[in-house]
């Protein structure tokens, strides 16, 4: 009978390589945990992508299924929840712009205008209780004043994935219409909060 010894199963807890797979492990985890708070400027409130906005994505319903050859029925319960979304986004959107409005006059006050190699301005700067304060509301509305427009970004995906899963199947087309409205207004507040960091930072 042939000898089917090597067919056995090794045991993993005496593989050779198992402490360097840990190790691997442990410090590629440490490297994500770091660069996960990185920011170019610890003055700025960091644009990039926090956990709520991770988990949206602009996939179009038409991109996600094969082309129709008949139009799917629009379902009027499901286009009135996608509205209360659009709603509440737009409500958000524009209580941010009321707010960047604000601070954008509140910058326009400061009478700082440092060179890049002048320290001792830049210090002074830095302690202006004016300064400060503006800094501190530009990151309220780089976090929380963005918060409605997310939460509807993140509602509006999951409706997508019920959409998908739907029977009878029911037209998209509602839905692509709103995402692309929201992406819409994301992009400018991305966009704002930006120009509005640049100018308080000069």
């Amino acid at each position: 009978m042939a000898n089917l010894s090597f067919l056995k199963k090794s045991d993993p807890s005496r593989s050779p390589y198992r402490p360097f797979y840990g190790l691997l492990g442990v410090g590629l985890g440490c490297l994500g945990f770091g660069l996960s708070g990185c920011k170019a400027d610890n003055r700025f409130p960091s644009l990039a992508a926090r956990p709520l906005e991770q988990q949206v994505t602009r996939i179009h319903i038409a991109e996600d299924a094969p082309p129709q050859t008949v139009n799917l029925p629009d379902d009027p319960e499901f286009n009135g929840q996608l509205e209360k979304i659009l709603e509440a986004a737009e409500k958000g959107h524009l209580l941010f712009e009321k707010q960047a409005n604000q601070l954008s006059a509140q910058i326009a006050k400061l009478h700082f205008s440092c060179k890049a190699a002048d320290n001792q301005c830049l210090s002074a700067k830095s302690q202006n209780e004016s300064w400060i304060t503006a800094q501190q509301n530009l990151t309220s509305l780089a976090s929380s004043g963005r918060d409605p427009l997310l939460n509807a970004l993140m509602q509006l995906e999951e409706k997508r994935v019920s959409l998908l899963q739907h029977t009878p199947p029911i037209s998209g087309r509602r839905l692509n219409e709103i995402s692309d409205r929201l992406q819409d207004m994301d992009k400018a507040e991305k966009e704002k909060v930006t120009e509005l960091g640049e100018t308080l930072q000069n």
